[in-house]
């Protein structure tokens, strides 16, 4: 079942109209076409869908799977075609390149549902063997799993996966974005770990930065 399928569906089994579900975030043309499957939805539409349909964004995805095969057919089609022309093949660079980074952006939004609904375990095996490629999802997916590994009592790892990411990548977040602006959401995490493991020069170093970017 495609992404557009499984939204209609769920959709339909809540009885609700297009209108109902579109509120003021998209129009209903533009939620008709996601239904049919000629139109993609940005990861905050799918957040937006997931939110009033009450799913977590990876019911709609059942795995990826979508995603993969739609690349996968791409990728055989234009190895196929032996195209020259450069523009094209910028154009479908570009558009394998939305497709990995939301691919990884929708598991970091899986994993915060987990963790949402009390599931820190499965939130932690969901980004166990996670790679992003894109250095913001990177940050956020260590975020969310030092918050898991957090709430399952693991302080010492969860200090560990959190310190390092802000090590590497606070400084070269952009202004304004979702990163920088979970930079506090971070600093506080850390204060807390290592206010359990009683290492309180540490809590008290990242409280201080958490009241400098709040």
């Amino acid at each position: 079942m495609t992404l557009g399928q499984r939204i209609k569906e769920t959709r339909l089994e809540k009885q609700m109209t297009q209108q109902e579900v579109v509120g003021d975030f998209i129009t209903r043309n533009m939620l008709s076409k996601i239904e049919n499957d000629s139109a993609t939805p940005s990861v905050k539409t799918l957040e937006y869908l997931s939110s009033v349909l009450q799913l977590p964004a990876g019911y709609f995805l059942s795995n990826y799977d979508m995603l993969s095969r739609e690349k996968s057919s791409d990728d055989s089609l234009f190895a196929e075609l032996d195209i020259k022309d450069e523009n094209f093949a910028a154009l479908f660079g570009e558009k394998k390149l939305l497709w990995e980074q939301q691919g990884e952006e929708l598991r970091i939004i899986e994993a915060e549902h987990m963790l949402i609904n009390n599931n820190p375990d499965g939130a932690a095996a969901l980004l166990a063997d996670f790679a992003p490629k894109y250095a913001a999802n990177r940050f956020l997916a260590a975020l969310v799993q030092g918050k898991a590994f957090a709430r399952l009592g693991q302080h010492e790892d969860a200090s560990l996966i959190m310190e390092n990411a802000e090590q590497k990548f606070a400084e070269s977040l952009p202004v304004g974005s979702i990163g920088a602006m979970r930079l506090p959401e971070l600093y506080e995490e850390l204060e807390n770990c290592y206010s359990k493991l009683r290492v309180f020069e540490k809590a008290y170093y990242y409280s201080l930065k958490n009241r400098e970017k709040s």
